[in-house]
């Protein structure tokens, strides 16, 4: 079978079907071997069948979310996925997985409950989008935080972090210099030289911090969906007082003057700008 599964596909009887890949971190909660939901569309219009298979996607990846929760039960969960997939009225059928074939590095993981983080940080991102709780410009912060961390800290399962990789990457953070990836300076450099050139000009404690609550967030919600036993990433942030603006420069004398002699100004009327 093809690596890459079609979204939608005709069948030689002109109908159309929608398939979808089970997540690999999801196998487990469905019968040995099935790697695939299929769906018939019940049209031969592609327009239709686009609409339809729309709405599909959307009801497969929220059952994906729930069980990601950790929220139900075994019976429940049972009870979820036979009532959306199992009915006879939703014309669904499964691809099964060879079972003498060997089982991938992924479904032994996801029997062991140890995803790699960029696996985990893929299904909590979905979350959020399915929440609409994100803009894109969210999603975009969080993403580049999480890029971050990996390449600071590597693409590990998610239970082999330890208090020490945090420390480190806030450690990095202090070092690191603003918009790494868009200066010409650094562009196209690891993160060990990046930090072999010793930037003068680093990330501001409120940046770092950002970014230290980002990846908190993924082993939060981690925590939530028993990926792990205990979030080592909280309380990492730093301690910002009111003195220490290190990203904010006030105006000075000279610099407020010249904002208001380049303020629109009536003769007639000079008490008013």
């Amino acid at each position: 079978m093809s690596a890459k599964v079609q979204y939608l596909y005709c069948k030689p009887d002109g109908y159309y079907y929608s398939r979808r890949r089970i997540p690999s971190d999801l196998i487990c909660f469905f019968p040995p071997n099935f790697i695939q939901i299929r769906k018939s569309l019940r049209t031969k219009n592609l327009k239709t069948a686009k609409e339809h298979a729309k709405i599909w996607s959307y009801r497969t990846e929220k059952l994906f979310t729930l069980i990601r929760s950790g929220m139900l039960t075994d019976e429940q969960l049972k009870q979820l996925i036979a009532k959306d997939l199992f009915n006879k009225q939703e014309q669904v059928t499964f691809v099964e997985h060879d079972s003498n074939a060997n089982p991938t590095p992924k479904q032994q993981q996801c029997d062991d409950k140890e995803e790699l983080f960029s696996t985990v940080v893929e299904g909590y991102i979905k979350e959020k989008q399915l929440a609409e709780s994100w803009t894109i410009k969210t999603k975009d912060e969080n993403q580049a935080s999480f890029d971050l961390f990996t390449l600071v800290i590597g693409d590990r399962p998610i239970k082999t972090f330890n208090r020490q990789d945090f420390m480190k990457f806030r450690n990095t953070l202090s070092k690191l210099p603003p918009n790494m990836n868009k200066s010409k300076l650094y562009k196209g450099k690891s993160i060990d030289e990046v930090l072999a050139m010793k930037p003068e000009d680093t990330l501001s404690k409120r940046t770092i911090n950002k970014r230290l609550t980002h990846v908190s967030s993924v082993f939060g919600w981690s925590l939530l969906n028993q990926y792990i036993n205990a979030n080592y990433a909280s309380e990492l942030l730093l301690p910002i007082t009111a003195t220490a603006q290190d990203d904010k420069k006030v105006f000075s004398k000279e610099d407020l003057q010249k904002v208001i002699n380049h303020l629109p100004c009536d003769q007639r009327k000079p008490e008013r700008f």
